[in-house]
């Protein structure tokens, strides 16, 4: 085969030199020498980003800080801050603390009452009655009893010895029956033989019988052959009259019966009412049907229902006595007489008798029906106890007529019983306290649905007389406000005069022996009794605040007594309603002290210590980072001097005073220093007042944009061709190209793969590779998009760069294939 191949190939080149014009030797050469040649190319990667994608998260981190775009072409951040001291400012703190601590003592005090408040004062449940479902069941019917059946009547005569006689079996009872159970009866007689000599047997379907054999599982058809077997011992012969009888025969199967009332006794399953202890009268019928495996039968029966051993319900159709009182919890006892009658009947007996009950019936009355509701009236939180003076409460019943019932409501002290009113039940609440417990125990009636219904009602007339409000509303509302002033403003103030008003408004309707009781080192103690509307005012009696004297602000608001609403009627609100504010707080005229305070404690502004992107981009930049701060001082005239403490730097201002501490910044970005800032304040002694403000405003200006330190990569990728290493050894040539090659960002940028650099230009590169450039890329090399050091550019929103390198490989394949001795 492989001389074969030879030979083709052969030919198939002197063919090719052939056609080429050339001449063919005489002779094979001894060797030929065979070059292959492959061009491939492999796309290395695709990169298309833009300037957003990468000032986008830039931008987003200094967002996070409170930075925003002021600029877009190019991308500028701005940050803008201010600072504000003021003395007035510093006592904001004492209003806001009295101020809501007057707040939260007026809305724990306040609270609404009414009757609608009352937890399950309101009643509402209902009952349902059970009902009742059709059954469906079977029932095992044994046998029948088809009376006596003859089986032969004769005369014959007998010698000494054994006598045999086939007696063929006819009856118009039936055509084949299968025996369950009967008794054989033989009757001999005769007036010329001794009947004592005389015994005789039968053979039914090959089983012998005699004289009272109890006959069991016999099939016996209308034309089978009997034989009568007689065995005599006498000497005389004579004649012997016989009949043979089967006594009450019990049958499970037969074939062209002839039947005629044939009862069958049996209880069917029981109707369950309820498992509760209570009674009813039943209104109604029963209807009943059997389905019996059987042909040209007529099926009568008669049902009686019985509850213990009364009879409730019985006749055609089965009706039940409503006069009759059953009791819920013992099923009712269903009795059924089934009779048969048929001519021609086939009946099989040994499949269960199906039947169903479908009762059409309906509950009449109850008696003592147990509904044992137990409900529990509760008061609100607020509420400790209440005292009913007039009213009742009613129970409506829907469903029900001719009520009677049992229940109570007791307070602990006071009983009050249930009694009929019309159509409905009713409770005297006069002189009962709340809480209570209201108990419905048993109820009786005509019933007119299923489902009773019933729900409460008060009377018009009911009230309250009084309500006692809960200690614990008190206690808990009861506020001590204590601010203690700082040391920083101790140190820095003499006095400040003080003006305060507090305003309490208040509704307390029907409420009696309640006062609220004010008590502090800085306002008026004051005992305010609450009854009715009213409004009253707590003003300040210490004018003016010595700060080296008084340490803190102390006032306890709390409302004592013990209050009571009287006469709380229906669709009436009561309560106790306050609001607190304080409609002047005036600090002013603040005596200070030739101080040193601070108004800013150190903070971080921005850590360029870390080596995240936003760190590492800036702190390679030359750039030009603006931030001017002044200093303005207003309505004073007090000298004073900012001292600003950037990263440690000092800086400090006079009222008025303008400066830029963008080189400073700068300068702590190339350093990779966290930028921090503090402030404080210093001045002479004299008089400010509480519109005196010392302010600072700065604006950070920070610009995307600059000079390059260093060559400053905007995107990397690693690329991996280590899938081609298995080609090295064939490689011929490998050159780097690029399908795509742009950049529309308006930027200087480079690109640089191994240490190859290409400015992202115009005109697209093309790399020729060496051996040793090529085994290097086989290695995971990095793919950077530069921006180049010492080249000015902006960041802006617009333009992409996008690049895609491939290599291109040639390859060959040398072979030399050896012709000698093969002419």
């Amino acid at each position: 085969m492989k001389k074969i191949i030879l030979m083709i190939l052969v030919i198939v080149l002197i063919f090719i030199v052939w056609s080429c014009g050339l001449k063919i030797p005489e002779r094979l050469p001894k060797n030929v020498n065979i070059n292959y040649s492959k061009h491939l190319e492999f796309p290395i990667t695709t990169i298309k980003t833009s300037l957003a994608e990468f000032a986008n998260p830039l931008i987003k981190k200094f967002e996070d800080m409170g930075f925003y775009v002021s600029n877009e072409n190019p991308i500028t951040l701005s940050y803008a801050t201010s600072i504000e001291f003021s003395p007035a400012k510093m006592l904001e703190e004492l209003n806001q603390t009295i101020k809501q601590n007057l707040s939260d003592f007026a809305t724990s005090i306040s609270f609404s009452f009414s009757i609608a408040d009352i937890s399950n004062l309101s009643i509402s449940d209902q009952i349902i009655l059970p009902e009742f479902q059709p059954l469906t069941d079977t029932l095992d019917i044994d046998s029948i009893n088809i009376g006596d059946i003859t089986l032969l009547s004769t005369s014959i005569t007998l010698y000494n010895g054994s006598f045999i006689l086939d007696i063929p079996f006819s009856t118009d009872k039936f055509s084949s029956i299968n025996i369950l159970e009967a008794l054989l009866n033989i009757n001999k007689n005769s007036t010329e033989i001794d009947v004592s000599k005389v015994e005789l047997e039968i053979l039914i379907n090959d089983q012998k019988f005699v004289d009272n054999s109890l006959i069991q599982n016999l099939t016996l058809n209308n034309g089978d052959t009997l034989t009568l077997v007689a065995t005599y011992t006498g000497t005389t012969p004579g004649n012997l009259d016989i009949s043979m009888v089967l006594s009450s025969v019990n049958i499970n199967r037969g074939n062209g019966l002839n039947i005629e009332n044939v009862s069958i006794h049996k209880s069917l399953s029981p109707i369950n009412i309820d498992n509760k202890i209570w009674n009813l009268y039943l209104f109604g019928t029963l209807d009943t049907s059997f389905n019996l495996e059987a042909t040209n039968v007529n099926i009568n029966t008669e049902i009686i229902v019985k509850s213990n051993s009364e009879i409730i319900a019985q006749g055609n159709p089965v009706t039940f006595d409503q006069n009759k009182k059953i009791s819920a919890d013992i099923p009712l006892n269903i009795e059924a007489t089934i009779t048969l009658s048929g001519n021609n009947a086939d009946i099989d007996l040994t499949t269960p008798v199906s039947y169903t009950i479908t009762p059409n019936i309906s509950i009449e009355k109850i008696k003592n029906y147990p509904v044992n509701l137990e409900q529990y009236i509760a008061l609100p939180e607020e509420i400790l106890e209440t005292e009913i003076g007039t009213g009742t409460l009613y129970i409506n019943f829907s469903g029900l007529t001719n009520i009677d019932a049992t229940g109570l409501i007791n307070d602990g002290t006071n009983t009050s019983n249930l009694f009929v009113l019309g159509n409905s039940i009713a409770l005297d609440l006069s002189n009962i306290s709340l809480p209570a417990t209201f108990t419905l125990q048993f109820v009786s009636g005509d019933v007119d649905n299923n489902t009773i219904s019933f729900t409460s009602s008060l009377s018009d007339d009911f009230e309250i007389s009084q309500a006692k409000i809960s200690n614990s509303l008190l206690s808990n509302s009861k506020h001590e406000i204590l601010f203690n002033f700082p040391h920083e403003l101790k140190d820095y103030l003499n006095t400040a005069d003080a003006t305060v008003l507090i305003q309490l408004d208040y509704a307390a309707t029907n409420i009696s022996d309640l006062t609220l009781k004010i008590q502090s080192n800085f306002l008026e103690n004051k005992d305010i009794p609450i009854s009715g509307k009213g409004t009253e005012s707590i003003s300040n009696t210490v004018k003016t605040i010595d700060f080296s004297s008084m340490d803190s602000i102390s006032i306890t608001i709390e409302a004592t007594g013990n209050p009571i609403i009287s006469n709380v009627k229906k669709s009436e609100i009561y309560g106790i309603e306050i609001s607190a504010t304080i409609p002047e707080f005036e600090i002013d005229n603040f005596n200070v002290k030739s101080q040193k305070i601070g108004i800013l404690p150190e903070l971080t502004f921005i850590d360029f210590s870390s080596n995240d992107d936003a760190a590492s981009i800036l702190k390679n930049f030359e750039t030009e980072i603006s931030m001017p701060i002044k200093y303005l001082s207003t309505d004073t005239t007090i000298d004073s001097t900012l001292s600003l403490l950037i990263s440690g730097e000092l800086v400090e201002l006079k009222n008025g005073d303008e400066i830029d501490i963008g080189p400073i910044l700068n300068q702590l970005i190339k350093n990779a220093s966290p930028i921090t800032f503090a402030a404080s304040l210093t001045t002479d002694s004299g008089i400010l007042t509480k519109t005196s403000i010392f302010g600072l405003d700065a604006t950070l200006i920070l610009p995307l944009s600059g000079t390059p330190l260093t060559d400053t990569p905007i995107f990397e990728e690693t690329i991996d061709i280590s899938d081609l290493k298995d080609l090295v050894d064939i490689l011929d040539s490998a050159t780097l190209k690029f399908a795509e090659w742009k950049n529309t960002t308006g930027i200087n940028a480079k690109v640089k793969i191994l240490d190859k650099e290409f400015a992202l230009a115009e005109s697209t590169p093309i790399l020729s590779l060496s051996h040793e450039d090529f085994l290097n890329l086989l290695n995971p090399s990095t793919l950077s998009i530069l921006l180049p050091k010492d080249i000015y550019f902006e960041f802006n929103q617009e333009g992409v760069l996008d690049i895609a390198p491939y290599i291109v490989l040639d390859l060959t394949v040398a072979t030399n294939i050896s012709l000698e001795g093969r002419e």
